[in-house]
């Protein structure tokens, strides 16, 4: 799924969180895209387009105060400031504490603290040619993100068997951090509770400009998108997720993105062998410099940790299997762990062509053709250690226990490592209309997502333990990195979809109601997604993986007031035989896609009644269910079903100048999962591995006043 906004695609994940201020406009498009704009994606795309200035002066803005100790406060002025130029401005500050309690010294945990501005200018240069300007920058400072403990596993984890004493030497190690005799391993997630040994910090900055120019050539009209966004991105914190100083990571991330895009649009009419031909014809280009510093330090609790954990997975006691592997020290406080620099430049080019084909009033054929390439080039430098042995040899003798698990974060150097993609995609499309409020349409897509080089230390090139003590390790049956990444190639492959889809839209009893039926199946080869392995993320290919279900969207105006939307999916997935097995875990082969639950639905209820001759009453309340799903794809377990229900209920003047509503979100509140992970260096007494979570938002309430003039 990819994000557009005003034309230009957000490269990554961290550029969507961004406050989006001032949007008018959301489109959501399902399956493969790529033949009528900018960037190509394989399961779908989101399109955001801003409020554009208007040529009357106004301004308005809104209000919203409530618990957490949220305060957001928005504006907006437009209006013209010649006779062929108009302008608008818009801000944001939003702040809201945490709902993350920490128990001792900190500041709660996941707080909300954004300011943005943006301003954009719409030029009339001359009667067939307008000139638009969009720029926007975002700022925010928050205490985030942390991830509670799995409820479902916790009991299991915590045995404290004194055979081995990892669970014991946790509690102990835990309490005399913060001198209390709570249990700080077995807090309940329910109670939104939890202790780290430093402050988590995150810090954005991101901006960008947008020219959109559109030139009326008479015959058909030229636009052209020209697109510049820089993000940079720092984050310090605990990254053991929990209360014992096993050790600390910073991230700096700074993403430079440029893209071009021309489009020539027109219709050709009156045409002997059929109705019309409408067309839309594109070149794009698109260039990233994406660059990633990460750094890990060994907190004073982690020897423990490794004395107790490698003899007992070895089975021999601490000193010989300590003298065995060389005797340094398993971990010492305040050294790094690793300290690596990485640089990604990405190059795209493309040519797509678009035609819908008017056979007769009411029956079409649509044509997309688009040709993609890209090309990558990684560097990688290990900054504390160019030679790989030498950083072998720094973590046998200080850091012997991150060196046995494989669990460094640099690996060796790597200069220029290159990867290139291209591809042909398509589309083919028909669409009948029975009348003019009821169509029906089906069509095939050929969907491509080009490969890359992942940035996972252990990749490529092999890292330190499994280069230096491979014999050792295959003697000892453990060890020799996480299971996850390539040792000798750092590339994953292009990711393939063959998309079918079948559907109706209908409008019925005169435009009271609306309804959408779609059926579909996608067939994808070498699909890609991303493992967190404790240390980092490493992108791997299933060989297979299939996706079909059956989507039905319904609105309908019961009364003149009251209008009443619902929408159901089924959802039938799986990855094929041949799939990565996630570690220790066992292989998902044939198991559900992660985040596809088999049914999802929603209700939303609009209702509006005059009170007076100036203002009405209204109520919107929605509902929304999905059911029981997995969220990571190396964990094995489901996260339940749950639905979240959200209710506004308030006062507004029929001429639109003003409303306010008082809301709630997740009202009942109901807490779920948005992902599971393996939590890094925590074992339980059977060397099996702690698991965490990240949690939904919890209930919150409060009041909105928005005006408009």
């Amino acid at each position: 799924m990819g994000t557009y906004v005003d034309g230009m695609y957000r490269a990554r994940p961290g550029m969507v969180l961004s406050s989006m201020l001032d949007i008018g406009q959301v489109e959501i498009l399902r399956g493969p895209q790529g033949t009528l704009f900018g960037k190509n994606t394989t399961a779908g795309a989101i399109t955001m387009t801003s409020n554009a200035p208007e040529d009357q002066f106004g301004y308005g803005g809104e209000v919203t105060l409530g618990d957490y100790g949220r305060q957001r406060f928005a504006g907006h002025v437009t209006g013209p400031l010649t006779d062929t130029l108009l302008g608008r401005l818009a801000v944001l500050s939003d702040e809201r504490d945490g709902y993350t309690n920490a128990l001792y010294e900190h500041d709660d945990y996941d707080n909300l603290n954004q300011s943005s501005i943006k301003g954009s200018l719409a030029w009339q240069a001359t009667e067939k040619l307008d000139i638009n300007l969009i720029a926007d920058y975002t700022d925010s400072s928050e205490i985030c993100c942390f991830g509670n403990p799995v409820g479902y596993n916790r009991e299991a984890s915590l045995v404290r068997d004194p055979a081995v004493g990892l669970n014991d030497y946790y509690l102990r190690t835990a309490q005399a951090n913060f001198n209390t005799q709570r249990d700080l391993l077995n807090l309940d997630p329910d109670d939104r509770e939890t202790q780290l040994n430093s402050l988590p910090s995150n810090d954005n900055t991101e901006k960008g400009v947008v020219i959109d120019v559109n030139w009326d050539l008479d015959f058909a009209e030229l636009r052209s998108i020209s697109g510049y966004r820089d993000w940079k991105y720092n984050s310090k914190g605990d990254f053991d997720f929990g209360p014992v100083d096993i050790g600390e990571l910073e991230e700096d991330y700074t993403v430079d993105n440029y893209s071009q895009e021309f489009n020539l649009t027109g219709t050709l009419a009156e045409l002997d062998f059929v109705e019309s031909i409408e067309y839309v014809a594109g070149l794009y280009y698109a260039y990233e410099d994406f660059q990633q510093y990460r750094a890990f330090d060994a907190g004073k609790d982690q020897q423990g940790i490794w004395e107790l954990f490698w003899p007992a997975q070895a089975g021999l006691p601490e000193p010989a299997l300590r003298a065995l592997l060389g005797g340094g020290q398993w971990a010492t406080t305040g050294l790094p762990i690793g300290e690596v620099q990485h640089k990604l430049e990405t190059e795209t080019m493309a040519a797509f062509a678009h035609t819908t084909i008017a056979v007769t009033e009411q029956f079409s054929t649509i044509l997309g053709l688009r040709y993609s390439d890209e090309e990558k080039t990684l560097d990688r430098y290990n900054l504390l250690y160019s030679d790989v042995n030498e950083y072998a040899e720094y973590l046998q003798q200080y850091m012997l226990g991150g060196y046995f698990l494989g669990a460094n974060i640099a690996g060796p150097d790597m200069n220029g490592e290159q990867y290139s993609d291209g591809e042909w995609t398509y589309d083919i499309k028909l669409q009948y209309f029975l009348a003019p409020d009821t169509q029906v349409y089906g069509g095939y897509s050929r969907g491509f997502k080009a490969g890359g080089i992942g940035m996972d230390p252990e990749a490529g090139g092999g890292q330190p333990s499994g280069r230096n003590s491979k014999v050792l390790f295959d003697f000892l049956g453990m060890g020799n990195g996480t299971g996850f990444a390539d040792l000798e190639d750092a590339t994953y492959d292009p990711e393939y979809v063959d998309a079918w889809e079948i559907g109706l839209k209908s409008d019925y009893l005169d435009g009271r109601g609306r309804m959408d039926v779609a059926a579909f199946y996608n067939d994808l080869k070498d699909n890609q997604f991303s493992i967190f392995t404790g240390t980092g993320f490493t992108v791997l290919n299933a060989s297979t993986a299939e996706v079909s279900g059956v989507e039905v969207e319904n609105t309908f105006a019961v009364t003149p007031n009251l209008l009443l939307g619902a929408s159901l999916t089924w959802l039938d997935t799986q990855y094929g035989d041949d799939v990565p097995a996630p570690g220790l875990a066992e292989a998902p082969s044939g198991r559900n896609l992660t985040f596809a639950p088999d049914w999802a639905g929603a209700i939303n209820l609009q209702y509006d009644r005059p009170l007076t001759d100036r203002l009405s009453g209204f109520i919107n309340a929605n509902w929304a269910y999905r059911g029981d799903q997995y969220i990571a794809y190396d964990i094995q377990d489901k996260q339940s079903g749950y639905a979240v229900t959200g209710l506004q209920v308030g006062v507004r003047t029929q001429d639109g100048r003003w409303d306010v509503r008082a809301w709630c979100d997740n009202c009942f509140d109901e807490q779920y999962a948005t992902g599971y992970f393996n939590a890094p260096f925590y074992f339980d007494d059977t060397l099996a591995q702690y698991q965490g979570q990240f949690l939904g938002p919890p209930r919150t309430y409060g009041a909105t006043l928005r005006m408009s003039f």
